[in-house]
């Protein structure tokens, strides 16, 4: 079938009366914008402090965990909170030389298996051939609600432009759908709302609320594998697919290298929050946990909880089994 050629007729904007109002005001927006070009809407006082803060080298200005403020964190603190997270052994470990050509190849040999098994097309080989990976940084984002004065720090591993950043897209894109169908999947907090107007409680129930502590670092590579595997092979994919995810994923857990404080290290337990794949593989592994749990009458106390998302949803779908 022949292309065909595109017309170069363009309608008159004026035409539409909606659009010609927008463009009329945006232009007169922007005009604004021109006429005002170099004229500072900052006092004088601001833009002397904004200098001044510049010569500030002691202080890291860093995003707060949560609320939104803007941390001085001093660089004392901040190295002090990084090295007492890195020098936890359960979870990295430090490295004497950059081992990203050798993990090139061992990816790129990966890729080249399963595209000569059909898997994958050649061009995600080709991709991942011409890549010329950095090597990431590590940073830390302050949780004052919890100390104001020395607060613990999240770490991040800023992974753009890093051997595993295409690789971890790929690997979400197939975790994502996943987590939705999970039954304790929130989508947000109007959802929640949604679940606790219909609640109804009377003076002998508890509200309880449970959080795991760490949690990004505390999922064992074998356990945060095998929870992946049960929702994949669930799934509609093909067994060679899954394969392949699951190999891309545990190459993602055992290769995350990073710089800090002009050292290399490796991650050796959990994931990098900074991965794009990070949030799936990590609900995933809590969606197994909660189904080991509500699957398990044996459980002391199991029988005692009255509302969970988890709870129900599991019963629904087990029921849907059987019919």
């Amino acid at each position: 079938m022949s292309l065909i050629n595109k017309s170069k007729k363009f309608p008159s904007l004026s035409s539409v009366p909606a659009i010609d109002v927008f463009i009329k005001v945006v232009s007169g927006e922007l005009e604004k914008q021109f006429e005002n070009r170099g004229v500072s809407n900052l006092s004088k006082k601001e833009r002397t402090a904004l200098l001044e803060l510049q010569t500030w080298h002691d202080i890291q200005f860093k995003p707060a965990d949560k609320g939104g403020n803007v941390v001085l964190w001093p660089n004392e603190l901040y190295m002090k909170q990084a090295h007492k997270q890195l020098n936890d052994r359960k979870c990295y470990t430090k490295l004497r030389y950059n081992p990203l050509a050798e993990f090139k190849n061992e990816l790129l040999h990966i890729l080249t298996q399963a595209y000569e098994e059909g898997t994958i097309p050649k061009k995600m080989v080709d991709v991942i051939t011409e890549l010329h990976p950095r090597l990431p940084t590590l940073y830390l984002i302050p949780k004052i609600h919890k100390n104001i004065n020395d607060p613990p720090g999240r770490p991040i591993v800023s992974g753009k432009g890093g051997l595993c950043e295409i690789i971890c897209s790929v690997i979400d894109f197939f975790l994502k759908p996943l987590v939705v169908e999970l039954p304790s999947y929130i989508r947000d907090t109007t959802s929640v709302l949604c679940q606790l107007d219909d609640l109804q409680l009377d003076k002998n129930m508890i509200l309880v609320t449970a959080d795991v502590e760490s949690l990004y670092t505390s999922i064992r590579h074998q356990d945060g594998i095998k929870a992946a595997e049960l929702f994949l092979n669930h799934s509609t994919l093909e067994k060679p697919m899954v394969g392949l995810i699951l190999t891309l994923l545990e190459f993602i857990l055992t290769h995350n290298v990073f710089t800090f404080d002009q050292n290399i290290y490796k991650q050796i337990q959990g994931t990098a929050m900074g991965a794009s794949c990070a949030p799936s593989y990590a609900n995933l592994f809590m969606g197994a946990w909660e189904r080991g749990i509500f699957f398990n009458k044996d459980i002391p106390g199991i029988k005692n909880i009255h509302h969970w998302n988890a709870l129900h949803g599991w019963k629904t779908q087990k029921n849907a089994g059987k019919n």
